[in-house]
C-alpha cells in the first residue's frame, strides 16, 4: 500500500495519458498464439470488466512475470523494452516491478487453490510453484521501493562524487544543491560559485530557498514513482526535518548516507576543486567551518560512509549495506520528462 499511497501523481498521469484501458486482465504466455498472419491474444477476463480495465503496464508486467516463471527472465526484459519502444510509453521501473509482484502473488494464490482442489501429484508441484512465485514477488517488491536517498556531509567529504556514482549505477536522477544554488543566485554562469564574489550565496536566506527548491523537485520525482538521490549537506535540524516530512508525505523510504573523511583530506579536496575551476561548488574552508559550527551532529539512522579511500570503495560500502535495492536491469530507466532532465549528475568531490 505504501507504493500506491504516495503515487497519486503517477497514476493520474497514467490515466490522463490514456494508459488505462480495457485490456486483457490475465495475460499469460499460454494466451499468446503466433500465427502465420500475426500474433493473436486470447482468453481475456470476460466475466468482470473491472478486472480488465487496468494500466497497460499491469498486462505487460503479467506476461513478463510469466516469462520469468517459465525460466526466461532475459526474454521478459526484451519484451518490456520492445513494448516501451513500440508504444512510446515512459514509466518508472518501479511501476513495472510493483505490478510484476502483484501479478506473481495472484498466480501464487491460483497455485494454492489448485493444490487444495487436486488429489494427485499436482498439489506438491503447485505448492512449489506458489513458493517460487512468492519469492519472485518479494524480489520485485524490493526493486519497486521508491527511495529518497540523501547523500549528506560537509564540503569536501565526497558526497557529490558518491551521489553521482550511485546515480549512474542505479539509473536514478541526482539533485544537487550546488547546482540549484547556482540557478538562484548566479544563473547562466559557469565555474565555481565563490562566496567571496557573491556575498550571501551560502547565507541562511539563499540556503533556505535552495533546500525548498531541492525538495520540491525531489517530491515531484517521488510522486511519479522515481527514486531520487539528493546531494546536499543537510547540516541543520530544519533541513533534516523537511526531508523527513517529504519522505512521510510521499510514503517514500528515506535512506541517509553521511559522508565522513578527515578534515585535512576534505580541505585538500576543496582546494584542488577550486584550483581546477571546473565544478559548480565554490565552498571553501571558511564555508565548511561555518557549516560545521551549526551542524546538528549525527543524523539518527544514517549510514556513515568512509569516503577517505577510493570512490569505488565508498560505492561498495553503500551497496553492501543492503539499503538500496538490487541494481535494476536494462528495462525502464528514470521517468522521462522535466524531473529527470533537471537532475544533474556531477562528479565533483
Amino acid at each position: 500500500m505504501a507504493y500506491i499511497g504516495g503515487r497519486a501523481p503517477l497514476f493520474e498521469t497514467r490515466i490522463s495519458g490514456g494508459r488505462v484501458c480495457d485490456g486483457h486482465g490475465d495475460l499469460l504466455a499460454d494466451d499468446v498464439y503466433l500465427l502465420d498472419d500475426g500474433p493473436r491474444v486470447l482468453d481475456c477476463i470476460e466475466f468482470d470488466p473491472r478486472l480488465r480495465y487496468v494500466d497497460v503496464i499491469a498486462d505487460v508486467a503479467f506476461l513478463a512475470m510469466d516469462l520469468e516463471r517459465l525460466g526466461a527472465p532475459e526474454l521478459a526484459d526484451v519484451f518490456l523494452a520492445a513494448y516501451q519502444e513500440a508504444a512510446g510509453d515512459h514509466f518508472p521501473s518501479t511501476l513495472v516491478d510493483f505490478y510484476w509482484a502483484a501479478r506473481a502473488v495472484v498466480r501464487a494464490e491460483v497455485a494454492c487453490l489448485r493444490a487444495d482442489q487436486e488429489q494427485d501429484l499436482r498439489p506438491a508441484r503447485s505448492q512449489a510453484g506458489a513458493a517460487g512465485l512468492l519469492a519472485m514477488a518479494q524480489r520485485h517488491l524490493q526493486r519497486a521501493r521508491v527511495l529518497l536517498v540523501v547523500v549528506s556531509g560537509l564540503p569536501g567529504t565526497g558526497k557529490s562524487a558518491l551521489a553521482a556514482a550511485l546515480g549512474e549505477r542505479m539509473g536514478w536522477p541526482v539533485l544537487r544543491s550546488d547546482e540549484i544554488r547556482r540557478e538562484l543566485v548566479d544563473p547562466g554562469h559557469r565555474g565555481p560559485l565563490l562566496a567571496a564574489e557573491l556575498p550571501g550565496a551560502y547565507g541562511a536566506e539563499v540556503s533556505a530557498r535552495t533546500y525548498a527548491a531541492l525538495l520540491e523537485r525531489a517530491g515531484t520525482a517521488l510522486g511519479l514513482g522515481q527514486p531520487v538521490l539528493v546531494d546536499a549537506t543537510f547540516a541543520g535540524p530544519d533541513s533534516r526535518g523537511a526531508v523527513e516530512e517529504l519522505a512521510a508525505r510521499t510514503t517514500s523510504e528515506l535512506v541517509v548516507l553521511d559522508c565522513r573523511c578527515p578534515a585535512q583530506l576534505a580541505a585538500t579536496r576543496m582546494r584542488a576543486r577550486l584550483a581546477a575551476g571546473t565544478d559548480v561548488s565554490g565552498a571553501d574552508e571558511s564555508v565548511a567551518r561555518a557549516m560545521a559550527a551549526t551542524a546538528a551532529g549525527q543524523w539518527a539512522g544514517a549510514l556513515e560512509v568512509d569516503t577517505s579511500g577510493t570512490l569505488q570503495h565508498s560505492v561498495e560500502q553503500v551497496l553492501a549495506s543492503g539499503l538500496l535495492p538490487p541494481v535494476p536491469g536494462p528495462v525502464a530507466g528514470p521517468v522521462a520528462g522535466p524531473t529527470a532532465a533537471a537532475a544533474g549528475r556531477s562528479a565533483g568531490r
